[in-house]
């Protein structure tokens, strides 16, 4: 609950995202490779000295392991990236069609 009334998250639909409601902000294309090519991928070649056994592979069966921590880290920095440059385009915007009578203070949204 502490985490809910942090300033970060002021005006964040909680409920709609225990309901599963909310749209991801953003979605991975599923066809995109994290490589620089297809080719660097299909000609991978394990590290000297590495190996994968047949123990190792048993050992991760039926795994659906997320690292929550990375992903959460990444959710946190695209969100307050977008908000950076949310308030970059509302200033710019204000700036370019304020004019004059502002003062040069923004208003809140």
């Amino acid at each position: 609950d502490e985490l809910k009334q942090h300033a970060f998250f002021s005006g964040f639909d909680w409920a709609a995202l225990a309901a599963g409601e909310m749209e991801a902000e953003f979605v991975p294309d599923p066809n995109d490779i994290n490589a620089p090519s297809a080719k660097d991928v299909e000609t991978f070649k394990a590290p000297p000295g590495a190996t994968w056994t047949e123990e190792h592979q048993k050992r991760v069966e039926g795994w659906e392991y997320f690292g929550e921590d990375w992903w959460d880290e990444e959710a946190i920095m695209l969100i307050s990236k977008r908000k950076e440059l949310a308030k970059l385009a509302s200033k710019a915007g204000k700036e370019a069609g304020g004019g004059g009578g502002g003062g040069g203070r923004l208003q809140s949204a």
